[in-house]
């Protein structure tokens, strides 16, 4: 039975620098992710990876991984918090909604090509034929609970999806491309898509619709834990207007309204920041109890 240091899981929770609330909500979900030992029979290969995929000469997929485990072949394991059951949501509409979401699709395509960083400077390139993709979620319920509740849920990409996924980050990318050097702002006008299906206003959208707002763009979301953890790893383009640098969580936002988008590149997005916090502390938390379980497995 592994032995975990939970003064160090605690430290790497507290080291994210987020609100009392969220880090306390977040230790409550690290210990029960623990207790539930999520993955913890599973080779662990490399943990909270930043990884670069080159598209082509001027666009680049950037993303952070959870981990990658070997179980007879690499997958890539992605961990999400989600809000907790209600009549309108349930593990079965969680797991549908990533499933057949732009995120793994794109983790996916980055397990066919990219490079992984860890954060002591390791890499790896494991460039896998067939992808595939476990996810699980942890409910923000009381008390937590680990979806899907059935057990691991392993996504399997085919070439053909993959193709079209590459083929819509460089079709968006180009869309991008061609905002830029255009020169003027902005780049869409509020509209429908400024209310969510939740009639949650976007942030910006005051200041849209009165004109004001930063000019130009920027590289990538500040906020974005790939911009810590992907971005110093693609080399001295990172001022090139020719080079477009997409995530998953960008080209999302792009695809909602590239007004956002490019607001989020110069200032970051600070909308549902209290479930961003949890969120990174969770991850936090969760990737030193792996880092220890993968130390242990190497001294048998």
């Amino acid at each position: 039975m592994s032995v975990i240091d939970t003064e160090k899981v605690t430290e790497a929770i507290l080291a994210t620098s987020c609100s009392p609330l969220a880090l306390e909500s977040a230790a409550g979900f690290v210990e029960h992710w623990i207790d539930q030992g999520v993955c913890a029979d599973k080779k662990i290969v490399a943990v909270e990876m930043g990884f670069v995929l080159p598209l082509d000469p001027d666009t680049i997929v950037i993303g952070v991984q959870d981990l990658l485990t070997d179980e007879e072949g690499i997958i890539g394991n992605e961990w999400k918090t989600t809000k907790e059951k209600t009549r309108y949501w349930n593990q079965d509409q969680w797991f549908d909604s990533i499933s057949s979401g732009s995120q793994v699709a794109i983790y996916a395509l980055a397990l066919q090509g990219a490079t992984y960083y860890e954060r002591d400077g390791t890499q790896y390139a494991p460039k896998v034929d067939k992808p595939r993709i476990r996810v699980r979620a942890i409910s923000k319920s009381s008390p937590p609970v680990i979806w899907p509740t059935r057990g691991d849920e392993i996504l399997t990409f085919c070439q053909k999806g993959l193709d079209r996924t590459r083929a819509a980050l460089l079709a968006k990318a180009a869309s991008i491309r061609a905002m830029r050097l255009a020169g003027s702002t902005p780049w869409q006008l509020p509209g429908i898509w400024c209310t969510n299906q939740f009639r949650r206003q976007c942030d910006h959208y005051n200041d849209c619709l009165a004109g004001k707002g930063p000019e130009g763009f920027g590289v990538f979301a500040p906020n974005d834990p790939a911009f810590d953890l992907a971005l110093p790893h693609i080399g001295n383009r990172r001022d090139d207007s020719k080079l477009v640098i997409l995530g998953a969580s960008m080209y999302s936002t792009a695809s909602e309204c590239v007004e956002k988008y490019r607001r989020a590149t110069i200032t970051g997005d600070a909308e549902e920041s209290l479930a961003l916090d949890v969120g990174g502390a969770f991850h936090s938390g969760v990737a030193e109890w792996y880092r220890q379980l993968r130390e242990q497995q190497k001294k048998g």
